[in-house]
């Protein structure tokens, strides 16, 4: 099964980060140790398609937030 987390931040190689990136990650790889596929959709500084331990990673030039709702979908 796919799942998909959208979140307004996660995990970016070199840098610091908080709690909900780290828990997404390692909520993440237990769902790929139990077979499904993990997808993480997040806010960045550029438009991107990444890789984290093996997790896709999509990161979209804007600041995603739950109070607004808006999640650009012209990937």
């Amino acid at each position: 099964m796919k799942i998909i987390f959208v979140t307004p931040e996660f995990l970016e190689k070199n840098k610091p980060s908080t709690g909900l990136p780290i828990y997404l990650y390692r909520v993440s790889k237990a769902m790929q140790e139990m077979g499904h596929e993990a997808i993480i959709v997040t806010g960045g500084t550029k438009r991107e398609y990444t890789h984290y331990d093996g997790i896709r990673v999509y990161r979209y030039n804007t600041k995603l937030s739950f109070e607004t709702g808006y999640l650009p979908l012209d990937y």
